[in-house]
C-alpha cells in the first residue's frame, strides 16, 4: 500500500499544480441568453449532463471538446447536438468544452450548461 501511495503523490501533485482550477461547486454556465458559441471551459472529467434551452429560430447547439491536437473542436457524440430545447448525458475526461451555435436564421435566445453528475 505504502508503495502505492509513493506511485500517486507525483500525479496528485501535478493535478494539483493544475493551471485550470475546478471548484466542484460550480457546474459551467456555458452561456445565457445567446445568439455566439461559449467560450471553453474546463471540464473535470467524468459524467455530466449537457442542457439546452431557449428560442431557437433554426440553431443548432453542440458540446464540443478540444481535440488531441490542442486546436480542432471534436462534437462530443451524437447525442450532444440539439436543434430544440433537450439534454443528454455525456462522458468525457478532464479537457476543455464549449456549446458552439450553429444560426441557421432569424435571431436566438439560447441558454446551455454542462452540470456534474455526482
Amino acid at each position: 500500500m505504502k508503495a502505492l501511495r509513493l506511485l500517486l503523490l507525483p500525479l496528485l501533485l501535478l493535478c494539483a499544480a493544475s493551471s485550470h482550477a475546478w471548484d466542484t461547486t460550480q457546474n459551467p454556465n456555458l452561456f445565457t441568453a445567446s445568439s455566439v458559441s461559449s467560450g471553453q471551459v474546463m471540464w473535470p472529467g467524468g459524467v455530466g449532463v449537457f442542457a439546452v434551452v431557449g428560442t431557437w429560430n433554426g440553431a443548432t447547439v453542440t458540446l464540443q471538446f478540444l481535440g488531441p491536437d490542442g486546436v480542432t473542436l471534436v462534437t462530443a457524440g451524437t447525442a450532444t447536438t440539439f436543434t430544440a430545447n433537450g439534454a443528454s448525458v455525456f462522458y468525457l475526461p478532464r479537457c476543455l468544452i464549449q456549446a458552439t451555435i450553429t444560426a441557421a436564421g432569424g435571431s436566438t435566445s439560447l441558454s446551455a450548461s454542462a452540470a456534474i453528475v455526482p
